[in-house]
Formats: C-alpha cells, sequence, structure tokens
C-alpha cells in the first residue's frame, strides 16, 4: 500500500510539474512572438529592399501596426505614435483592397512630431478601423473622409480635430467587438474631460467629429 500511495505520489508529482513546464513555455512564446514577428517582417522587408521597394514598404507598415499594437496600453502613449499608427493601417487597407477602395485622406504631417501629448492607445485607430467594419469604402461616388489636425499648436487654446465620414454597408452589421463608442467616451472623459464628441448616423451615413482641448496636460495622464 505504501508503495503505491509512493507511485500515485510520484505521478502526480510529474504532471504537475509538466504542466508548470507547459505554461512556462506558452509564456514564453507570448514574450517571444512579437520580437520573432517584427524581426521576421524587419528581415523581410531589408531583403526586399533591394529589388521590391513597394514590397518593402508595405512589409514596415505592417510591422509599425504590430509594433504598436503589442505596446503596453498602460503606458505613455503618445499622440504622435497613434497617428502614425493610422498611417500604417491605411497603407495596409490600401494594398488590401488596391483601386477598391475610395479614400479621401486629410491628416497632417505635424500630428507624427507630437510626442509629448498624450492619446490613450488604440482610441483613434478603432474609430479608422470601425470604418472598415461598417462603412461603404468601395464606394467611388462617396469616398470615406478622415481628417486630423491640430489648432493653435503650443498655446493654451490648442485642439486637436480628428473627423470620419462613411456610408454605411447594406449588409447585416458585424457582432460588435465590445470596444465601441461607449468605451472610447468613458477613456476621453477620463484622460480629456473638456473633450467634445459628436456623432450623426442615418440609415445611409455615419459621421463623427471629435474634438480635444490640449491647452493644459491632464493630471490622469500616464507619466513618461
Amino acid at each position: 500500500m505504501g508503495i503505491l500511495c509512493i507511485i500515485q505520489g510520484t505521478s502526480r508529482k510529474g504532471k504537475t510539474e509538466i504542466d508548470l513546464d507547459r505554461l512556462h513555455i506558452e509564456h514564453k512564446i507570448v514574450q517571444l512572438s512579437p520580437h520573432f514577428t517584427l524581426n521576421l517582417i524587419g528581415g523581410l522587408a531589408t531583403k526586399a529592399q533591394k529589388s521590391s521597394p513597394g514590397i518593402a514598404q508595405d512589409l514596415e507598415n505592417l510591422a509599425d501596426v504590430l509594433g504598436y499594437a503589442y505596446v503596453d496600453p498602460t503606458k505613455f502613449n503618445p499622440l504622435s505614435d497613434e497617428i502614425k499608427a493610422i498611417r500604417s493601417y491605411l497603407s495596409g487597407q490600401k494594398v488590401r483592397f488596391v483601386d477598391q477602395l475610395f479614400l479621401n485622406e486629410q491628416i497632417s504631417m505635424d500630428l507624427q512630431e507630437m510626442n509629448q501629448l498624450y492619446m490613450p492607445k488604440m482610441i483613434l485607430l478603432s474609430l479608422v478601423d470601425n470604418i472598415f467594419k461598417h462603412g461603404d469604402y468601395k464606394n467611388p461616388h462617396h469616398p470615406v473622409s478622415i481628417e486630423a489636425k491640430m489648432v493653435g499648436s503650443n498655446t493654451p487654446d490648442a485642439c486637436f480635430y480628428f473627423n470620419t465620414k462613411n456610408r454605411i454597408q447594406t449588409k447585416l452589421p458585424l457582432k460588435p467587438s465590445g470596444f465601441g463608442i461607449p468605451t472610447i467616451t468613458n477613456l476621453l472623459e477620463f484622460y480629456f474631460p473638456g473633450f467634445s464628441l459628436k456623432i450623426e448616423k442615418d440609415s445611409l451615413w455615419f459621421s463623427l467629429n471629435l474634438m480635444i482641448p490640449y491647452g493644459e496636460k491632464n493630471t490622469n495622464w500616464p507619466d513618461r
């Protein structure tokens, strides 16, 4: 009986150790995947630079979007990084749809230099992504409109404006992702008490107008 108990106990211990080893491996994979994926894409982009600069740039845009997705959302995320991620995301969509994508993009290049201003990660990118989930972006007569700009930079009255407008797809809507307007509104209220978000929607059109005052730093912003 005693030998049987010892053997069973050893067997259970072995199973526990194996499970722990598997958890360690899975954790390592989670840590490895972003670096491995981004390094691989970067290597492919470098390799393609001489033979196909266009493909190399497409790979770099993909790496930018993936790299941004891996960033810790609790840390300081500059507005400039969110804008760069949007640009890379849109470049990827242009590659995906080629001449079937009709987009009027007016995103100020100056925004890519504003690394001292905070923007909660994925806020603007999610709003852009929603266009490709629910909008009609293949309509040559009604192209999607995306505009982003800063007015009064480096002044007490500095304001960021982000506007989108698109036709709505006639097919059945996709299942909500859970990161919708209510979630975005809650985050904006916490980090930007003076913000304004206006949404207009009917059976054909969806438009969004966001204003964020950047005159003063909010105490709720994470530290850099």
